[in-house]
């Protein structure tokens, strides 16, 4: 598969939940030697706010990729290109928007608050709705989890991938994507749990890879969907989730929302969505085995 990353957007409002998505975006970026675009926006007086953007140079050098000191061109020659953007809003949600429609990226990195209930529809959350309405792929953050990347020292501790198979419209797309992660943050020695649920009802298990990446796991849990995932990460203490986000639903979804987005809402770690209909280059044939 050939999955291209070029751009990186990362919304930002400063808190320490935003540092740590951040502090994802750009070792993302790194890996991928991608361009990274931080956006901040405010009702009044942005500029007021431009020294709080994240000292991406200070945090490379304290993550030993460049030297102590360095001049900006070190971060050029690590292949990544760094811009900050500054813009005043009437709406956070559309002002993103609005400048994502205009500059699309390919992955979007974002911190979520994961609320719930009646204060979920007062909140004033954007990483839902601009994930969904972007229709690109995800990296959610939650606040409550440290994530996979240290914002300290830049390191990745990412072991465990839960990837549900049969609840998603395309898990062969969700397991090459994870593995193409793993491959772009030079992992090794990962495990990918295939979690089976009584869900939808994928009729297979897709072929193991040659990549050397790691190992791939079965899991089956004849639970509700939502429950086998949330007991799945806990089970194998899951550092990422990486599922396709569904598209399909009607009222019910409308209201209680997509079980993708339930997924992001309440997953104690950090969880990757795809597209269904993302088609990658040379992607590769989903392959059907006995005895799953």
């Amino acid at each position: 598969m050939s999955m291209e990353i070029e751009k990186v957007f990362h919304p930002t409002d400063f808190t320490e939940a935003s540092h740590r998505a951040f502090a994802h975006a750009l070792r993302l970026a790194v890996g991928l030697k991608s361009g990274l675009t931080v956006f901040h926006t405010e009702a009044h007086n942005p500029s007021a706010s431009w020294e709080e953007f994240p000292h991406v140079r200070q945090l490379l050098e304290s993550w030993g990729m460049i030297p102590p000191h360095s001049p900006r061109e070190a971060i050029i020659d690590l292949g990544i290109g760094v811009e900050k953007v500054s813009a005043a809003h009437r709406s956070a949600r559309e002002s993103v928007l609005k400048y994502l429609e205009k500059y699309p990226h390919d992955l979007i990195v974002l911190a979520t608050h994961q609320h719930t209930g009646l204060y979920r529809w007062l909140s004033r959350s954007i990483a839902e709705p601009v994930a969904r309405r972007s229709g690109e792929m995800a990296l959610f953050i939650p606040a409550r989890s440290p994530g996979f990347v240290s914002f300290q020292r830049g390191e990745v501790s990412l072991r465990n991938i839960l990837i549900p198979v049969d609840i998603a419209p395309s898990p062969q797309l969700a397991i090459e994507t994870a593995e193409t992660l793993v491959r772009a943050l030079g992992v090794t020695d990962v495990n990918y749990y295939l979690l089976r649920t009584r869900g939808q009802g994928s009729p297979g298990v897709i072929e193991r890879s040659e990549n050397g990446s790691g190992r791939r796991i079965t899991l089956s849990d004849d639970r509700d969907p939502l429950k086998a995932v949330l007991h799945g990460c806990d089970k194998v203490a899951a550092d990422l989730v990486v599922t396709c986000a569904d598209s399909s639903g009607g009222v019910a979804e409308r209201i209680m929302g997509s079980l993708t987005a339930r997924i992001v809402r309440l997953a104690p770690c950090p969880v990757f969505t795809v597209p269904a209909g993302l088609a990658f280059e040379g992607a590769i044939p989903e392959i059907l085995l006995p005895g799953f």
